[in-house]
C-alpha cells in the first residue's frame, strides 16, 4: 500500500514538473514572435551602398592620352627628432596633402550628405589611381598607423580628389661645419615622381601655404628660420632618359651658441686665464708652475677630444678648431714663457758666480796690498785695523789708492761716500772654501753697483738703465711682461675670432649666396 502512494506522488511530480517547462517555452515563444513582428513593423532607411564606378580603372591616370596631370602637394611638418650631426641626418614627422581631379568619380549627391565632400571608405582606398611620389634623399619612410595605416581620402562633388598621408621620414642631409658652432644648415627635402615623367604627371606646390612646420615645435640646438623656402624643377634620368617632375623644401637650422658658450668657450676661457697664475708664482716654485701649465694643457686636450664625438671625420678644419688651437697655443706660449724665464735665470746665475769669481780674486789680491800699506803707515788708534778679520771698503770701479781717503779729524782714512763700495768681509778660517766667498759676495745687495751682464748672443742679461738708474734683470721683466701681455693678446684674438667667423658667415649664407637643389 505504501509503494503504490509513493508511485503514485512521483508520477504526479513528473507531471508538474514537465507542465511548468512547457509553459515556460510557450512563453518564450510567443515573445520572440512579438519582437519579430515589432521589428518588421519598423522602416529602416536604406544607406546608399559605395562602389567605384563600373568602367573606373586605377592603373589608367585620370586624363585623356596627351594630357597631364596636374598634382599640388602640401606638407605640414608636425614634428622634428634632434638632428644627429654625426649620421648627417634628421627625422620628422609630416603630414602630406596631394590635390589632383579625377573626373571618373561621379557619385549621387546622397553621398556627400549636405556638404561638398565625402571620406573614402578605408576598403578602397587602393581602388583608385594616385601619384607614386618618393622622397629622394629619404634614408627610411614609414606610414604612421595606430590601428590602421593613417591615410584619408577626400572626393568632393567637382570630382577633386586630396589624398592625406601621415608619414615618418629620414632625410639625409650633406650638412657643414666650417662655422662650427657659428653654423646653420641648410637641408633640402626632395619629392620625385617615381614612374611618371613629366610629360604625364606634373608636380607643383600648393599656391597657399604649401610648406608649413607647425608653430610649437622646439630643438634643443637649432631653430628653424622662416621663411620657410620651396623650388619646382626637372630631373633628368639617364638610365631611363626622360625628365621627372621635382619638388624641393629647404630647411633651414640655426644652430643656438648658449649650450656651446656654456660647455666649450667657457671653460677653454677659464682654463687659458687659470695659466696666468704661473705668472706671478716664484720661479723657485717649479712644481707648481709646470704642473698648472701641464694640467691646462690636458684639460684643453681632454675637452676637445669629447667635442670630437659628436662630428663625423671631415676633412676641413671647422671654427672649434681653430678655437681650440688658439688656446692650446696660449698654454703652450706659457709653458714655453717659463722654460725661457728658467734657462735666462739660470744663465743669469752662472755669470754672476764667474764674475764673483773674478771678483773675489781681485778682492783678495787688493786686500794684501792695502794690509801691507796700511800696516806701515796707519797708526794702532786707527778706526780700521790693517788686522785680519777687519772691515776694508774697496771701490768696485778701480782700485783703492791712499790719495783717494778723506782725512778725518782723528787721523783715519775712509773713502769717498760719493762712489760705490763692496764691503767683503774676509773670514779668519783660512779653511773657507772660494765657492762659499763666492756666494757671499753674491748674496751682497749694494743699490750703487753697476752690474751689466750678457750671455755668449750678445743681449743683456743684467743692466741698468741710464736715464732712470733703474736695475733691471731680464728674466724678472720678462715675467712681469707676461703678466699683461698674454691676457690683452687673448682678448684681442678673442675680438678677431669672433668678427670674422660673424662676418664670414654672413657673407657666405642662403640670404647673400642663394643656395639652389635645382642647379
Amino acid at each position: 500500500m505504501e509503494l503504490m502512494e509513493h508511485i503514485l506522488e512521483f508520477h504526479i511530480t513528473k507531471f508538474l514538473f514537465l507542465t511548468i517547462i512547457n509553459l515556460v517555452l510557450f512563453i518564450l515563444f510567443v515573445s520572440g514572435s512579438i519582437e519579430r513582428i515589432n521589428l518588421n513593423s519598423v522602416t529602416i532607411p536604406k544607406l546608399p551602398r559605395f562602389n567605384l564606378p563600373s568602367n573606373y580603372n586605377k592603373d589608367e591616370r585620370p586624363a585623356k592620352f596627351g594630357e597631364i596631370v596636374h598634382v599640388q602637394f602640401e606638407i605640414h611638418v608636425q614634428a622634428i627628432n634632434p638632428i644627429k650631426a654625426s649620421d648627417m641626418d634628421f627625422r620628422m614627422e609630416l603630414m602630406m596633402s596631394q590635390r589632383w581631379t579625377d573626373t571618373r568619380l561621379v557619385f549621387p549627391d546622397d553621398f556627400f550628405e549636405n556638404t561638398e565632400r565625402f571620406v573614402l571608405p578605408i576598403e578602397f582606398i587602393d581602388l583608385i589611381w594616385h601619384p607614386d611620389p618618393f622622397f629622394a634623399n629619404a634614408k627610411s619612410t614609414d606610414v604612421g598607423q595606430l590601428t590602421q595605416r593613417l591615410i584619408n581620402i577626400y572626393i568632393y562633388k567637382n570630382q577633386t580628389v586630396i589624398y592625406s598621408i601621415n608619414l615618418f621620414a629620414t632625410i639625409a642631409c650633406a650638412m657643414q661645419f666650417q662655422y662650427y658652432p657659428y653654423d646653420f644648415q641648410l637641408c633640402p627635402t626632395v619629392i620625385e615622381s617615381f614612374s611618371y615623367d613629366e610629360t604625364l604627371v606634373k608636380y607643383s606646390w600648393s599656391p597657399v601655404a604649401p610648406f608649413t612646420i607647425d608653430p610649437k615645435l622646439r630643438l634643443l640646438q637649432f631653430v628653424v628660420t622662416y621663411p620657410l623656402r620651396t623650388e619646382e624643377c626637372t630631373i633628368h634620368r639617364d638610365n631611363q632618359a626622360r625628365n621627372f617632375s621635382q619638388l624641393v623644401a629647404y630647411f633651414r637650422f640655426d644652430r643656438l651658441l648658449g649650450n656651446h658658450l656654456i660647455q666649450t668657450f667657457s671653460p677653454c676661457c677659464l682654463v687659458v686665464s687659470l695659466t696666468w697664475f704661473s705668472f706671478w708664482l716664484e720661479l723657485d716654485a717649479v712644481s707648481a708652475r709646470v704642473s698648472l701649465l701641464v694640467t691646462a694643457m690636458l684639460t684643453l686636450v681632454t675637452q676637445f677630444s669629447g667635442l670630437k664625438l659628436d662630428f663625423p671625420p671631415v676633412a676641413y678644419a671647422k671654427a672649434v678648431d681653430l678655437w681650440m688651437a688658439m688656446c692650446l697655443c696660449f698654454v703652450f706660449a706659457a709653458l714655453g714663457e717659463f722654460v725661457v724665464v728658467k734657462v735666462i735665470y739660470s744663465l743669469t746665475e752662472d755669470v754672476k758666480a764667474t764674475v764673483a769669481k773674478a771678483e773675489e780674486n781681485r778682492i783678495i789680491g787688493n786686500e794684501q796690498e792695502v794690509l801691507s800699506t796700511t800696516s806701515n803707515t796707519l797708526p794702532m788708534t786707527s778706526r780700521f785695523s790693517a788686522q785680519a778679520g777687519d772691515r776694508i771698503l774697496i771701490r768696485s770701479n778701480h782700485e783703492p789708492s791712499l790719495n783717494e781717503m778723506d782725512t778725518m779729524d782723528d787721523g783715519t782714512k775712509e773713502f769717498d761716500k760719493n762712489q760705490a763700495y763692496i764691503s767683503v768681509y774676509k773670514q779668519q778660517d783660512k779653511r773657507s772654501s772660494p765657492k762659499k766667498i763666492a756666494h757671499r759676495i753674491s748674496e751682497l745687495e749694494i743699490p750703487d753697483l753697476t752690474y751689466h751682464f750678457s750671455n755668449k748672443l750678445g743681449f743683456p742679461l743684467v743692466w741698468t738703465d741710464s736715464k732712470t738708474l733703474k736695475k733691471h734683470v731680464l728674466w724678472r721683466d720678462i715675467d712681469y711682461l707676461s703678466r699683461w701681455l698674454f691676457p690683452v693678446t687673448f682678448c684681442l684674438c678673442l675680438f678677431i675670432y669672433w668678427t670674422f667667423l660673424f662676418i664670414h658667415s654672413r657673407l657666405n649664407s642662403p640670404d647673400h649666396k642663394p643656395v639652389s637643389y635645382c642647379s
